[in-house]
């Protein structure tokens, strides 16, 4: 049996298209597009496009069939937006939540949370992106003449983050540069040193060392997958709760890594810019 629900638009959305109003709401991309397919939605008691704009006093009609009924969940929290202008938003992304949609994470990532916050009609586009268990500073463009500005930055090296990472052991050397290959494991999603594999270049700093722990400043000059965990782990320093890389899990159970800083110019004016996002709690607390 089909569930039945009705919307009457506000002075709020007048103007909007259909599907704006509806993500305005909390529904998720994969509903609206379901609804859609399934000639659920009506506007007017007349089925319309996604696209058409309503103005107040509309009614958009939602036929739900089957069990994908409701509201999408929302976030529980706001996000902690560092800065935002007409072209990009940087966020400092709590661990857990993915950077971008997927079929696990269909609309409780954080560029679909920004499209709702920021009150955008698209989700911005993530430049770079940080595992969903990695915290940190985000920087996400809203449009695509920003997008390929900053990724040209990115590619150049004017772009770059600044991570810490709480590590098993103590360095022989508190400063250098790693230089390996990685290559793909094709027992699991892991990645393993292998010559044959993409070079990847790391510089890490000691910035304080515990019982048999060490906090690291890390850039990396190359951006591979898992570049970070993997490294570390191959050379006998894998992060602190990284279970996927043998990390040790006794106080924190995700890997202990943040990205805390980053650099780049702005897209219009080539202003450089530097962005910074506080340690998390859970990693603090290990520290201590």
């Amino acid at each position: 049996m089909a569930e039945i629900l009705e919307i009457t638009v506000t002075e709020k959305y007048a103007g909007l298209a259909v599907k704006r109003v509806l993500a305005e709401e909390g529904y998720s991309r994969r509903q609206i597009s379901r609804l859609n397919y399934t000639r659920g939605i009506q506007l007017n008691e007349e089925t319309c496009r996604l696209t058409e704009e309503v103005k107040a006093g509309d009614v958009i009609r939602l036929s739900f069939t089957g069990t994908d009924s409701g509201k999408a969940l929302q976030a529980t929290e706001k996000p902690d937006i560092l800065y935002e202008d007409k072209n990009i938003v940087v966020v400092c992304k709590p661990a857990g939540m993915p950077c971008h949609a997927s079929k696990e994470h269909p609309d409780d990532d954080m560029g679909t949370l920004l499209m709702r916050v920021c009150g955008m009609d698209h989700v911005p586009s993530p430049v770079g992106r940080l595992d969903k268990d990695v915290s940190g500073v985000i920087l996400y463009a809203k449009n695509r003449k920003s997008a390929a500005a900053l990724s040209a930055q990115r590619d150049k090296g004017i772009l770059h983050k600044e991570y810490l990472a709480a590590v098993s052991g103590i360095f022989e050397k508190k400063q250098d540069r790693m230089v390996f290959a990685l290559g793909k494991d094709a027992r699991n999603h892991r990645r393993k040193y292998d010559t044959d594999g993409q070079q990847c270049v790391t510089e890490y700093e000691v910035v304080q060392e515990y019982d048999g722990m060490s906090l690291l400043r890390v850039v990396i000059l190359t951006g591979r997958t898992h570049q970070i965990r993997a490294g570390f782990a191959g050379c006998g320093h894998p992060l602190l709760g990284d279970r996927l890389y043998g990390g040790d899990c006794t106080h924190i159970y995700r890997p202990a890594l943040h990205c805390a800083k980053l650099v780049f110019r702005m897209p219009e004016t080539g202003r450089e810019t530097v962005l910074a996002c506080d340690l998390p709690e859970d990693m603090q607390r290990i520290l201590k």
